[in-house]
């Protein structure tokens, strides 16, 4: 994803097994999930960063969305564990 830089890796709070967790169990259902973004786009859009909340509709839309989504997840806490254990 764009913009993904070590700070944002360090402000982690170790939530990714949940994210994760979360992520999988709405697998069956993200398609209709997405649909419903959609359509509350409007309404919701504002509160979020420009581009964002559409993006997050698009990930949940394709059917390999949310596995390439929680691989990205996985990547980032790789990321986080090598820069924590080099000091």
């Amino acid at each position: 994803m764009q913009g993904d830089t070590s700070k944002r890796s360090r402000r982690t709070r170790n939530l990714e097994a949940p994210a994760i967790l979360f992520l999988q169990s709405a697998i069956p259902i993200s398609f209709i999930g997405s649909q419903v973004m959609v359509a509350l786009e409007p309404i919701i859009g504002p509160f979020w960063p420009h581009g964002d909340f559409e993006r997050l509709a698009r990930i949940f839309e394709r059917r390999d969305g949310i596995e390439r989504l929680t691989k990205r997840i996985e990547q980032l806490v790789e990321e986080k564990d090598a820069e924590l254990k080099k000091g």
